[in-house]
């Protein structure tokens, strides 16, 4: 990682690679630390030897402690599993990190639930529409009862570029949401409204979490301030675009 900035010599530093599928985090906790923790630690060193001025991190709405209200980012932390575990200590690297090098700009982008094109862990659309396309029209899912806030992936990448553009020296940490939760069951609704299938659903208890947040949704204030806007609450829209992506729609 240092060869590697000194040659390139960035301008920015975007660090999203982790194991972040928290199923797969948590068969293999020590694979997940060894990535999450001390890969933070190798990119935050290289990119200390280099002089990179900017520096932006992705951490995850799962430091949070449940919660019914939308999350602030000076509510309490309590990780409850290994990957929020994981993304709080790449945190605290971060603001180590910081407090020895005022000069530069560091930003906590803590995600809440991005969907869109390209994803690569099965999460619940991607679970959604390979069973689609495989003629399913009872779709066996986990539990449908949480909230989530659900982040298009494309503005979500948009507004990582603008935190990183419009950052100060020193360290921001914001929520990177929408500000709007809906269930698992409405997003179901929604697909089955868009493709035209009428879809059921059978719980399976194989994908059942042995421990879910009931509900999690971000403030989005300080992103707001920050950098003029948040990505947009449409979920009807934004289901509509990945459908069609996947070739689940015309």
């Amino acid at each position: 990682m240092t060869a590697l900035c000194k040659r390139e010599d960035p301008a920015v530093a975007v660090h999203l690679a982790a194991l972040h599928f928290i199923p797969a985090a948590m068969r293999d906790p020590a694979l997940t630390v060894s990535l999450n923790v001390h890969g933070t630690q190798s990119v935050l060193s290289a990119c200390r030897t280099a002089q990179v001025p900017r520096f932006w991190f992705a951490s995850t709405a799962d430091v949070y402690k449940p919660q019914t209200n939308a999350h602030q980012e000076s509510d309490e932390v309590a990780p409850f599993n290994i990957y929020g575990l994981t993304k709080w200590m790449g945190e605290q690297l971060v603001q180590l990190e910081a407090a020895s090098n005022p000069q530069v700009h560091f930003v906590i982008g803590r995600l809440f639930n991005l969907y869109g094109p390209h994803e690569t862990n099965p999460h619940i659309l991607p679970e959604i529409i390979n069973q689609i396309r495989g003629g399913a029209t009872v779709l066996r899912l986990g539990n449908m009862t949480p909230k989530r806030d659900m982040v298009p992936v494309a503005d979500a990448a948009r507004a990582v570029v603008e935190m990183v553009e419009k950052s100060k020296p020193g360290l921001t940490t914001a929520n990177l949401a929408t500000g709007v939760s809906v269930s698992m069951q409405e997003v179901v609704e929604r697909v089955a409204a868009l493709s035209g299938k009428p879809l059921r659903i059978e719980t399976d208890p194989a994908k059942l979490r042995a421990v879910e947040r009931p509900h999690l949704q971000g403030d989005v204030s300080r992103l707001r301030a920050m950098i003029g806007w948040a990505p947009h609450t449409d979920l009807t829209r934004g289901l509509r675009e990945l459908l069609a992506y996947e070739g689940v729609i015309g």
